[in-house]
């Protein structure tokens, strides 16, 4: 995700940039919310080649050309005078000695677990980037958190005992919540309902000329397994669904609150709405209603 939002960035400053990606771009997302994303990015400008593998880096002068292999089709070559490579990061533990601290770790952290401490040495905690696992800025945080509980309250709180939300900084933005669709079918099957809301029918979305996106939820049997939201600012909208599924809220509770007017949040609610649709306004809703109304 970090390679396209640079590569935006960049595209819009004036360069020209291209995205090598060796398989889907954007490939933990939505698929249809990251393909609302990529189309954005190949308007404004930005050449990306899913599929590509980079085989060889070399430099001529001030040109730096990456040969690449494709699943299919022709190899490319892409020339250009900057290279960003962006996969990921790697923890530093130069200098620190931690075989001599008895701390097992590998590439990725030091190894820990649920509850954040070494699984060889109970005296030390790993947090954030260092424990080997989600690399986000609020994940350190929430093991703050956790570290605080457990050493100092006592308390029985681990790492995974919350879903961890994940943005997308592009423009438009994709959040991620839990499940994607396509997982919680594979595991569900036709069990799972998705209901919607497009920013085309949000009246905000419409005054502020800026009406791309949905609000997606994935839905089992009433609980809520996952979210997905592509559009304007909508980091600060998978927040509500995100207290819903921490706190062990389903989507009936999603429509039982009061949402300010007009506000993009309101898509949230109105996709909750989307999944009472049929209970609603179906024929056994009318018929209900209709014997209800024969009542004095």
């Amino acid at each position: 995700p970090i390679g396209m939002e640079m590569a935006q960035a960049f595209v819009r400053l004036g360069a020209k940039v291209t995205v090598i990606e060796m398989d889907k771009a954007l490939g933990r997302s939505d698929r249809t919310h990251a393909e609302i994303a990529i189309e954005t990015l190949r308007a404004e400008g930005v050449t990306i080649l899913e599929g590509y593998k980079a085989t060889k880096v070399e430099q001529e002068g001030q040109t730096i050309r990456i040969h690449t292999e494709p699943k299919d089709g022709a190899a490319w070559i892409v020339e250009g005078s900057h290279l960003l490579v962006a996969v990921g990061r790697q923890t530093v533990f130069d200098g620190m000695d931690l075989e001599k601290g008895d701390v097992d770790h590998d590439r990725k952290g030091i190894l820990v677990g649920d509850n954040l401490r070494s699984r060889s040495n109970r005296r030390v905690w790993a947090l954030g980037d260092a424990a080997g696992r989600e690399q986000f800025t609020h994940i350190a945080g929430w093991h703050a958190s956790v570290f605080a509980r457990r050493a100092f309250f006592k308390q029985r709180t681990t790492a995974h005992s919350l879903p961890v939300p994940a943005v997308t900084y592009t423009s438009p933005e994709i959040a991620q919540l839990g499940l994607t669709e396509a997982e919680a079918r594979k595991q569900h099957g036709d069990e799972i309902t998705t209901p919607s809301f497009r920013f085309e029918e949000s009246d905000r979305a419409i005054a502020e000329a800026d009406t791309e996106g949905e609000v997606k939820l994935i839905v089992r049997k009433g609980k809520l397994l996952g979210a997905s939201i592509v559009g304007k600012d909508v980091g600060d909208l998978i927040q509500l669904v995100s207290v819903a599924m921490s706190n062990g809220l389903g989507v009936k509770e999603l429509t039982n609150f009061i949402s300010p007017y007009p506000t993009r949040a309101e898509g949230v609610k109105r996709a909750a709405n989307a999944h009472y649709a049929d209970v609603v306004f179906g024929k056994s809703a009318k018929r209900l209603v209709g014997l209800l109304q024969r009542i004095p």
